[in-house]
């Protein structure tokens, strides 16, 4: 499934490695603030802007060594969106 060259199984895969590393993430940072009494990051909603870390590396793959570019696509427009929908908010309403 995963040797295709679609823009359904870019955006698959950019959603489900954006969701599972936020899931790690946030529970590292629980982890940590349990273990040494500080969170790792100072703002939670940081989280969400290191989660997108998968899809660059997602990107390289296919991109470069697959040479899928409809997967590469998908991935890529989908990271940008996330990085502006992350800026959009938390940039117009600071907390």
């Amino acid at each position: 499934m995963l040797n295709k060259d679609s823009y359904w199984i870019g955006l698959l895969l950019g959603i489900g490695a954006t969701v599972v590393f936020y899931g790690l993430l946030y529970g590292v940072n629980l982890l940590i603030i349990e273990g040494l009494g500080r969170p790792m990051v100072s703002k939670t909603h940081y989280l969400m802007l290191l989660s997108v870390i998968p899809n660059l590396l997602l990107l390289r793959y296919y991109l470069g060594r697959k040479k899928f570019a409809k997967t590469g696509a998908a991935l890529l427009i989908l990271t940008i969106v996330f990085v502006l929908l992350y800026f959009l908010n938390y940039f117009k309403n600071p907390q």
